[in-house]
Formats: C-alpha cells, structure tokens, sequence
C-alpha cells in the first residue's frame, strides 16, 4: 500500500522525495501552511515541499504507519480533528508538556530518526509574550477557556511561571478542573472569575469568544473591564478578526493588549525548525514567513 492510497483528496506526488505534510480532515480546502512552508522552501532553495493530506478516520492510523516508515517524510502539522488522535497514536514520543496537552499539532523527526509529535501552540504563546511583555515571573496570570490551544497554553505558562500557584484556569467545562490540578495551579469557576479579575496582572482568552463566528462576544463581563488592575496585560490568542472586541474593549480602558497574530506565526516557525533541522542555516524562519503572513487572508 502507497501513501497515496489513503488520501482522500487528488494528489500526485514520488514518496521517494523529501517531502512534509498537514494532516487533517480537510486542509486541502483552505489550511495557511502549505502557503508558509513552501513560499520558506522555495526562497531558501530547499529541495522539499508540504501538502495537503485529507484523511478519513479510518485510515489515519495506517497512514501514520506508513508515514513513520518513510525516511522521505520530514514531518509536518496536525490539523483538526486529529490532534487527539494523533498523540494517542505517538504519545510514547512527546515531550512532558505535550503529555500533559494530550494533543498535538506538528510532526517530526527525532535524532534516531522516530517520528515524534510535539505541540507548537504553547511553545509560541509564551514566546510571542516574552518577546513583547518580558517574563511572566510573580505574574498572577488568569487563562479562560481550556480547549486544545488552553490547555497548550496553560502547560507552558506553568512551566515557565516560578510558581505555579500564579496561574488561575477557568472554563465553562468543569472538566478543566482536572487539568487545572495536573499543572498544580488554580481552579475558578466560570460563573465567579469576573468577580476577582481585579487581582490578575496577566489574562489571557483561549475561548473562541470574540473569533469571526462570535466576534461580537468576549469572556469578560463588560462592566468587569474596568476593575482590571491598570497594569494588567490582556492577551486574546485570536488572531482572525484582530483586534477582538476584547482587546477593542480593553485598549479603550487603556490597558496592554496582544492579540495571536504572532503566536500563530511563531507556531508555524517553529514546527517548520522542528522538521528542518536548524544546523548550518543562514535564514529565519520566523521573519522568512512574516514577509508572507500580513498577505494571507
């Protein structure tokens, strides 16, 4: 059985040619990461190429089968609705944080030449807030929302926070309460954050509140805003529409604001460094797909 047998949209490809992947249901119809990761390809003549692969559920365990068989294969990103699966498939290769995550959204290979799955969105959040906010330490920080892209945040906010008391999670999932007592940090509930905003210096929405299908919604009550300490930080992970009704909200009352343009970048970076080892290289990944991301739609 080829590769090719077990995609669902048209492609014609040589697996025996260096090559990388988006794996999902559908990224074929629309995803940003071919665009990134071939315009980097091609402007720094590197003789590689992602595509798109749709796959059916069935067939996603043989494909990563066969994947991790073919030395051409790089690695790649992880689309909806396979971050979960994905990580059962390769959790005994992830990092501790990715573990924690239980889901993943880039491949690559590791120095024995496994497949390894890690997870880019945390890793990106906390370093597009460094490189704009400094460090996090004796930051009371609040996350809302403990989806796939919270829970990513939180596990790398906790690792790098000095004390993980600091970090507050609250989702309207109390299932959250769990993953808030294996990162050792808070739980508050949905219906009682907004009375204690005043305390946090750090809040940060990973909830969809505020994203194109709800951007005239946000997680904070409004007449909760202007208890927010005066030098607080808010940061909405939401990079489409930007700024959110949110940050719209919170810069009126002169607060900091960052929105997710720069995490959604650097998390794309940062997968293609995972897959194309950095060594000997004379480009930035990063500031390589900046060129192209403020065209993209």
């Amino acid at each position: 059985m080829k590769i090719s047998d077990l995609i669902e949209n048209d492609l014609v490809f040589d697996e025996k040619k260096y090559f990388t992947a988006i794996i999902g249901g559908n990224p074929s119809e629309g995803a940003r990461s071919p665009i990134l990761w071939n315009y980097t390809f091609k402007k720094n003549k590197i003789n590689c190429n992602m595509l798109s692969f749709d796959v059916a559920d069935k067939n996603l365990e043989k494909l990563i089968f066969l994947l991790n068989k073919n030395k051409f294969f790089l690695g790649g990103a992880i689309a909806v609705p396979y971050k979960e699966k994905i990580f059962k498939l390769l959790k005994n290769n992830t990092s501790i944080e990715t573990s924690k995550i239980g889901a993943v959204n880039c491949l690559y290979r590791n120095n024995s030449g496994e497949l390894t799955a890690t997870n880019t969105d945390g890793e990106a959040s906390l370093e597009a807030f460094n490189n704009t906010y400094k460090s996090i330490l004796n930051r009371k920080t609040l996350i809302l929302g403990m989806g796939g892209a919270g829970k990513a945040v939180a596990a790398f906010f906790a690792k790098d926070i000095n004390n993980k008391k600091n970090i507050y999670i609250s989702s309207r999932s109390i299932e959250a309460k769990s993953y808030a007592e294996l990162l050792e940090s808070n739980w508050l509930n949905w219906n009682i954050f907004n009375d204690e905003i005043n305390k946090f210096d750090i809040i940060i929405n990973c909830t969809i509140l505020g994203s194109n299908k709800s951007r005239h919604k946000m997680p904070i009550n409004l007449n909760s805003i202007k208890y927010i300490k005066k030098s607080a930080i808010i940061y909405d992970i939401i990079y489409d529409p930007s700024p959110t009704l949110l940050l719209q909200t919170a810069s009126k009352n002169n607060l900091k604001i960052l929105d997710g343009k720069k995490m959604n970048l650097l998390q794309a970076a940062l997968a293609f460094d995972y897959c194309i080892k950095k060594e000997d290289r004379k480009f930035d990944t990063f500031e390589t797909m900046f060129e192209l991301f403020s065209n993209l739609s």
